[in-house]
């Protein structure tokens, strides 16, 4: 559970950084997991080869665990509320190839999509220093108005080699969140992050979670940020867990109501 404080914290700065909240145990067996989707759906890794995989966590039933674990799942309602609806997963390990650094930009940029309160949740399985590939956040860039002076930084990012303000990317003023496995770093999905100096086998599992969209504005946000969201996967749907069912059946309806928009804006 999370302290008023880190909750003025997190919506001051826009992240949390909570240190060992899985023991070396924990960590050892999701990862074992983890490497168990990764050998199904791309092959097996060693080293620095690069592997991602979308929806790592709802394919494996330890992996699943995590959605509900108290650990995770109290300070998402804490910081969403108690209707927080689930946005899916990603795994990813090893070096990309055409990706060494990754420049400074927003998942969800510009003033509209900060308002709008998304998480995402980072389980970290390597240790992780500043200089080698541990992940900066610009403190309160997520806030209206100090995100959109930065709409830049999102629209120079995938450049070769970037500038911001005229700095490279490592010198940008930034807080890094160095890691050791078992941490997970939460974070609003408008704030401006990047990592530099990745080495190693760099494993990690993000879990991301939003708040109802509110208006139409918002069905579309989720529609071109995390189209995904519309069809969540059948063992989300049908999980013994209730509370897995609620984060995921708010969708049919907004489902329906993304076709209405859609077919109006063809028409």
């Amino acid at each position: 559970m999370l302290t008023k404080e880190q909750i003025d914290y997190f919506e001051c700065f826009g992240f949390l950084h909570l240190r060992q909240a899985f023991s070396n145990a924990e960590v050892q067996e999701i990862g074992d997991a983890a490497e168990r989707v990764f050998e199904t759906e791309v092959g097996r890794l060693t080293g620095e080869e690069y592997g991602e995989v979308d929806a790592i966590v709802e394919r494996d039933p330890r992996l699943t665990q995590l959605v509900t674990d108290e650990r995770i799942h109290e300070p998402v309602r804490q910081l969403l509320g108690d209707d927080f609806l689930w946005s899916g997963s990603e795994g990813k390990r090893g070096i990309p190839p055409r990706l060494q650094a990754h420049h400074w930009h927003a998942d969800r940029p510009g003033d509209v999509e900060a308002a709008y309160n998304r998480l995402k949740i980072m389980l970290y399985l390597d240790s992780l220093e500043k200089e080698t590939g541990a992940f900066r956040v610009i403190p309160g860039s997520h806030r209206p108005g100090f995100n959109e002076s930065l709409m830049s930084f999102n629209d120079d990012h995938l450049g070769e080699n970037p500038r911001f303000f005229g700095l490279e990317g490592p010198d940008v003023p930034c807080h890094a969140a160095e890691t050791t496995p078992g941490d997970i770093v939460i974070f609003h999905h408008s704030l401006y992050h990047a990592v530099y100096g990745k080495r190693g086998a760099r494993r990690y599992i993000a879990m991301k979670f939003v708040t109802p969209p509110v208006g139409d504005e918002q069905i579309l946000s989720l529609q071109k940020y995390s189209h995904y969201v519309f069809h969540p996967a059948e063992a989300f749907v049908n999980s013994e867990d209730e509370r897995i069912r609620r984060m995921v059946s708010g969708f049919d309806g907004l489902a329906r109501r993304l076709e209405e928009l859609t077919a109006n804006a063809a028409g």
